[in-house]
């Protein structure tokens, strides 16, 4: 039995994408604990290769909190960014049909 896992390259590019589609819809998480977590990951998604073991520990607490963080809002942007594209396309084809 194999346990499926994700490059932290894939994941920083879920929760980029996911950052920037929140960013779309009006919520701002430009500072704060999220843009934390981006800056978090951007960096040791290449440094744990070849990181110290003394920089590993110290960075150990931070990434962890940030990887549980990182993972609800990838799982909120891939649950709900398809039924909003849904949406926001039917109501434009509801207006266009509207004015015709």
């Amino acid at each position: 039995m194999s346990i499926p896992t994700e490059s932290y390259e894939a994941i920083f590019v879920q929760y980029s994408a996911a950052i920037q589609w929140m960013n779309g819809l009006g919520i701002k998480l430009t500072s704060g604990r999220t843009s934390d977590y981006e800056r978090t990951l951007r960096h040791w998604k290449d440094a744990y290769k070849t990181a110290s073991a003394e920089e590993g520990s110290k960075i150990f607490p931070d990434f962890v909190s940030s990887m549980f963080e990182i993972n609800d809002f990838v799982s909120i942007y891939k649950a709900f960014h398809g039924v909003l594209l849904a949406a926001v396309q039917i109501r434009l084809n509801l207006a266009v049909e509207t004015r015709n």
